[in-house]
């Protein structure tokens, strides 16, 4: 997983200036990272301590699971300073500092917390570069199943043997599967330019202009949050239009604002009907109002891909109402294995609507409520929305299909069919990240919201608002969503065969009920 990202940072004008005093303060006052930039990030943009003082308040007043970091790993935030600050003073008197060398010490400081979410990222103003760590990131890698990527589910993968005759398989793809075929252009384009032993001057200007493209792509494309990708990837757009990248084009915000969806449908044999996705935001193309809304905006693309979505949702829905109608559903399996997560509002159509209406208590949640580190709201429930529409509940054996990189919504789902008594979660154990996020950037409510913004001030860092726990108060992050049935991917059989052991499994279960 890529760490550094190249990007030159500009300062903006400066109108006020802040001291940021060197020894640590409690303070009741809610630091406003982001309405006011200028002030607070003026020294942290020449300071290597004072971006460390930024990252340690902005973590100590927002992080919403302090007691479990005490209770469970016995951290003491308080000592993390004290060790830490000294580190990153010393920074400041070096004549050089390497993005390696501060990579490693932002790794030291992130490494003890256990939000499956948290994000941080600091500016190396004497580089030019931005490194960035997660939490969740270092203590995955070591897991033995986190590069391991199943494909999605096809004909060809397949062996024709467990599937109906009926199949059904649409992909919507979004910016990045649009981009993806055309990249392979941009590499031949540079490759041609760079072997020319004498090349023209016209040729040398296109060649550096097409680099500079190469780099922008990779920046934008690299980006977690998706309105700020398709920003970045409109502006390239529009710089390197006389370029004439094929797929490189202006993108609709309000369609991509998921990255696009990738789904399938298949109906297994024994009447086993199967829904693969990539992540959740289904609720933008299936949401009559959002939907009809982007239809009329968007382009041929656009409405041809909500077109997809609809189409593959509605097969796999429809497959389980009318097997349930006729008494012959053998069970519905929902796979969220190398799912990244997205929109809790999805829970409506996928387990959600297998369940009653009405909504579906599986876990409980809090808030953070003050600047103290330990003032946090009650617990409360967590509802996930079921479907509203008439249809069948579904009683026959229902399996999700998780793995070490289903995260976030994904592990919603998988937590929530282990609360189902004709459910079961198969695979291996979860990312570890169920905390809630929300794009409250400017600390409007509930005293938590992101610390500065993405590669655009010296620190950043993303922190979860809303603190997810199971129905007993037992804390997931950092450990993820335990399976039922616990079963690797034989990557070598499936490479070879098409034989997906964790799915085979799933099957098993279903029609063996063991």
């Amino acid at each position: 997983m890529k760490r550094l990202t190249s990007k030159i940072y500009v300062l903006g004008a400066v109108l006020l200036t802040l001291t940021l005093a060197s020894c640590r303060e409690d303070s009741d006052e809610l630091v406003p990272y982001s309405s006011t930039d200028a002030v607070i990030f003026k020294e942290a943009s020449k300071s290597y301590a004072a971006q460390f003082k930024i990252l340690w308040n902005g973590i100590n007043q927002n992080y919403g699971i302090w007691d479990v970091e005490k209770e469970l790993y016995g951290l003491d935030w308080d000592d993390v300073y004290d060790k830490y600050l000294p580190r990153f003073e010393a920074l400041d008197k070096q004549e050089e500092v390497t993005d390696e060398e501060l990579q490693k010490l932002l790794e030291e400081v992130m490494a003890p917390l256990h939000d499956g979410h948290i994000y941080a990222e600091l500016y190396n103003f004497k580089s030019g570069n931005y490194v960035e760590t997660s939490s969740s990131w270092l203590y995955n890698e070591s897991r033995e199943d986190y590069y391991v990527y199943t494909h999605e589910v096809s004909s060809q993968a397949y062996p024709a043997d467990i599937i109906e005759e009926k199949y059904a398989t649409m992909t919507g793809a979004g910016v990045l599967g649009e981009l993806a075929p055309h990249l392979q252009w941009l590499r031949v384009e540079i490759e041609k330019l760079v072997q020319k032993t004498t090349p023209t001057e016209m040729e040398l200007f296109r060649l550096q202009q097409l680099n500079a493209l190469a780099q922008g792509l990779t920046v934008a494309m690299s980006m977690r949050d998706a309105a700020q990708m398709v920003l970045a990837l409109n502006v390239l757009a529009t710089k390197y239009e006389f370029l004439h990248m094929p797929g490189l084009q202006l993108y609709t915000p309000e369609l991509y604002s998921n990255d696009g969806i990738k789904m399938q449908y298949v109906l297994f044999k024994g009447n086993v009907v199967y829904l693969r996705l990539n992540k959740f935001g289904l609720k933008s193309y299936l949401d009559a109002e959002e939907s009809t809304g982007i239809i009329v905006k968007g382009t041929e693309g656009d409405v041809k891909l909500i077109r997809k979505v609809q189409d593959t949702w509605k097969a796999w829905f429809d497959k389980i109402q009318e097997l349930k109608a006729n008494g012959s559903l053998g069970g519905v399996i929902i796979d969220v294995r190398n799912n990244g997560g997205g929109d809790i509002d999805d829970y409506q159509y996928a387990l959600g609507a297998l369940l009653p209406p009405g909504g579906f208590e599986y876990a409980k949640c809090r808030f953070k409520r003050g600047t103290g580190r330990y003032d946090y709201s009650s617990m409360m429930p967590m509802i996930g929305t079921t479907l509203n529409e008439d249809h069948a509940v579904v009683t026959e054996p229902v399996v999700v299909l998780a793995n070490c990189n289903s995260v976030s919504m994904a592990e919603m789902t998988a937590l929530g069919v282990k609360r189902t008594e004709n459910g079961r979660l198969i695979g291996k154990r979860t990312w570890g990240g169920l905390c809630g996020l929300n794009y409250n950037q400017n600390y409007r409510n509930n005293y938590a919201g992101n610390v500065g913004e993405k590669h655009a001030t010296p620190v950043y860092v993303y922190i979860p608002v809303c603190c997810s726990f199971s129905l007993e108060g037992k804390s997931y992050e950092g450990v993820g969503v335990e399976p039922d049935i616990d079963v690797a991917l034989d990557l070598e059989a499936y490479k070879a065969t098409g034989r997906d052991s964790q799915l085979d499994r799933a099957l098993q279960y279903i029609r063996e009920g063991r």
